[in-house]
């Protein structure tokens, strides 16, 4: 009989070493002083706006992102989502980078949830750029038998690679030019924000709505 367990996590092996795990950011895990924290916050019924921790957490990404209000979701996928649903309408038309996860990591969820459709900018550069974006833009109404640009979304980082904010705020030029929305997946804007030395209001001004990730690089 084998005795070569697989835990689900190293850290819960028996005689455990410290052990790194790089496949992702997404496997980190929080510390004692994060699992402290959940277990003595303040609750309440959120249905009835009640719940004083997630108020206060809402509160202050928003005043942190220079927006007038936050929402708090379980997933970025969901914040994704929610947001082209506000941005979008059947036969609209979304420009993002083709590496992106709004693209490849929510199954479908735009066509799916709206009816729209996405245009996957390809490219070999670190990022997308605004030339990329005013190429890839369908604006003309003239004959239309394909979907209009209604949005443009950025994900930043991307990959790990930072899109400077010189860049977004030529796309975003863009955008008002066209009178396009814009859309920014920060799930970890936070490291966009250390790498570059603007503050996430510096790169969230540019968006209509934005997303942050609170699960990333935890410890």
């Amino acid at each position: 009989m084998s005795t070569d367990y697989h835990y689900a996590s190293p850290a819960f092996a028996p005689g455990a070493v410290e052990v790194f795990d790089f496949r992702s950011d997404t496997a980190t895990q929080p510390d004692a002083a994060m699992r402290a924290a959940m277990t003595t916050a303040l609750v309440g019924d959120d249905v009835l706006g009640e719940d004083i921790t997630t108020n206060t957490l809402e509160r202050r990404i928003a005043h942190m992102c220079g927006k007038p209000a936050a929402m708090f979701c379980v997933s970025g996928t969901m914040s994704n989502q929610i947001a082209m649903m506000l941005h979008l309408t059947a036969l609209d038309e979304l420009v993002c980078d083709a590496n992106s996860h709004i693209y490849n990591y929510e199954n479908g969820g735009v066509h799916f949830h709206i009816g729209a459709s996405v245009f996957p900018v390809h490219h070999s550069l670190n990022y997308m750029n605004a030339d990329m974006v005013r190429s890839a833009l369908h604006l003309d109404t003239f004959m239309r038998h394909r979907p209009l640009t209604k949005c443009i979304a950025i994900e930043n980082p991307l990959d790990g690679l930072l899109n400077p904010l010189e860049n977004i705020q030529e796309i975003a030029r863009l955008a008002q030019r066209y009178k396009l929305k814009m859309r920014l997946d920060g799930a970890r804007l936070w490291n966009a924000s250390i790498a570059s030395g603007h503050t996430i209001a510096d790169f969230c001004q540019h968006f209509d709505t934005i997303s942050l990730c609170l699960s990333k690089g935890l410890g």
